[in-house]
């Protein structure tokens, strides 16, 4: 028997060489096609869930900004593709989160209603500076893929051939302005998740201060702030804003990539605007906010004399904003004395307070200041207006008619002077006052010498009795008594030697 003729095994090697054959090419159709198809679906929906992600980071900046108190987020850059046992997978996708580059935001025309305020917002162009944020993504597949961008409370999909927003803006509601300045400095490109935590710059521990602004006379609010969307996305984002569907915005137009507002006030309709600003910072965070202006929140009025008012000054970056560990100086507290309520630095809440004592009777102004105290808006001035002690009942509140001080034709120098009360009765202590502003000391002698270098033109002396109650009277530096004010204390004098030229 021979088998020299015989093929029956070829057939079934052919036939599983063209098996393997087949399947290889299925398989390569596979991994060519189906693999690469999957992927992009994958790459997409992980597009999805950043842009979700980066829009929790806006929420959180925005809240930031609003109530000082940051909350961290997180942000998956990059993808990994789910796994294959026969088939091969591309690398994980990365992806890039990053700030842009700092641009100017200015507010035009905006003057405060409060005066104090308003040496800072007075209508001249205040600026400062703000950065967007930008994903870019680095898929294998999903190439046409945006570029997701945050800017000025808008977050929204940036493609080659047009733009879709994803959140409305904040920028103007109503009469309320909003303007959040985002700093630092953030890159980051990684296949994983990258945790972000905004930290609130101004205002750092409380909550955005507003500040009620009009148009200056005759001009409109107006409002420039950077920005990637067109002029049409924007008109389309403040289409309820506008004038002519009962808003405020007069007219939206971009030009050179920034976005400029004008906001109702020259026809002569008063509108006061709430203004809100913040400054928020990702990534290496930016240096804390520098005080800028001062002030007044509180105080001031009608004091008797010997009688204390509580003077609140608040320093405020150049978002509005307190700032807290800023010393303020008294510059000036004519007609009375002053002293730190606590301490003469700021509160966490941006607010210093400070206790004045009227001694001298009219009209004053308290001027407390910060930095330089060079320009208006670095001093917060409190008018206080000092009245007749009248008779004290030993709290600090007096009533009754003014005390007279006699006439002096005496101006001559003189190194010392004595004021000498009558007789003791029942009296614990005297504190005298030489020149009606902070003081000379208390004694429990009824005569006292005070130097100077010329006769001050009144003096006081306040008895305090054993009971607590007290009595005052003025008197006129002049060689005969000139004050008589009854039965606690009756008589002051005064003596000047007038024997010395030179004064000291």
């Amino acid at each position: 028997m021979t088998f020299r003729d015989d093929d029956r095994a070829v057939t079934v090697q052919v036939g599983t060489v063209l098996l393997f054959a087949s399947l290889v090419v299925a398989m390569s159709l596979y991994q060519a096609t189906v693999v690469p198809n999957q992927n992009h679906g994958v790459e997409f929906r992980h597009n999805q869930e950043v842009k979700g992600e980066l829009l929790d980071l806006r929420n959180a900046v925005v809240r930031t900004g609003a109530t000082g108190t940051g909350q961290p987020v997180s942000v998956t850059l990059g993808t990994r593709y789910p796994r294959r046992t026969f088939f091969v997978n591309p690398p994980p996708t990365s992806g890039t989160l990053r700030t842009t580059p700092a641009r100017t935001v200015t507010v035009s025309n905006a003057t405060a209603l409060s005066n104090e305020t308003a040496d800072y917002w007075n209508g001249t162009n205040r600026s400062f500076l703000t950065r967007g944020l930008l994903f870019e993504p680095n898929y294998h597949e999903y190439g046409d893929a945006p570029v997701t961008a945050y800017e000025n409370t808008v977050v929204y999909d940036r493609f080659d051939s047009a733009t879709v927003t994803a959140t409305d803006q904040s920028l103007v509601q109503g009469r309320r302005i909003t303007l959040l300045a985002l700093n630092g400095s953030l890159s980051r490109s990684e296949t994983g998740t990258v945790s972000l935590d905004p930290h609130a710059v101004s205002p750092s521990t409380t909550v955005t201060r507003t500040v009620s602004v009009q148009a200056t006379e005759g001009e409109n609010l107006t409002v420039r702030v950077p920005t990637g969307l067109s002029e049409s996305k924007w008109k389309k984002l403040l289409e309820d804003e506008r004038t002519t569907n009962g808003g405020y915005v007069e007219d939206v137009s971009v030009d050179g990539g920034v976005l400029t507002l004008t906001l109702q006030g020259a026809r002569g309709d008063t509108v006061t605007y709430d203004l809100r600003m913040a400054k928020v910072s990702v990534g290496n965070t930016d240096a804390e906010t520098k005080a800028t202006y001062i002030t007044d929140v509180r105080g001031g009025g009608s004091v008797r004399a010997r009688e204390s008012t509580t003077l609140v000054a608040e320093v405020r970056d150049r978002f509005n904003n307190p700032v807290s560990g800023v010393r303020v100086n008294v510059s000036g507290a004519p007609g009375g004395t002053i002293r730190p309520a606590r301490a003469s630095t700021t509160d966490e809440s941006g607010r210093a307070e400070f206790v004045y004592t009227g001694r001298k009777q009219g009209d004053h102004e308290v001027t407390l200041s910060v930095r330089g105290g060079d320009r208006d808006y670095e001093n917060a001035t409190f008018d206080v207006s000092v009245e007749s002690p009248g008779n004290s009942n030993g709290n600090g509140s007096g009533s009754g008619p003014p005390e007279e001080p006699g006439n002096s034709s005496n101006n001559s120098r003189a190194k010392s002077a004595s004021i000498a009360p009558g007789s003791n009765d029942d009296r614990r202590e005297y504190r005298w006052d030489f020149d009606l502003g902070d003081g000379d000391g208390t004694t429990t002698s009824p005569t006292v010498e005070k130097q100077y270098r010329s006769p001050p033109e009144e003096a006081k002396v306040i008895v305090v009795r054993a009971n607590g109650e007290t009595d005052a009277a003025p008197a006129t530096y002049d060689s005969s008594p000139t004050a008589d004010v009854g039965h606690y204390l009756s008589r002051v004098s005064t003596t000047v030697d007038s024997s010395i030229d030179s004064p000291l």
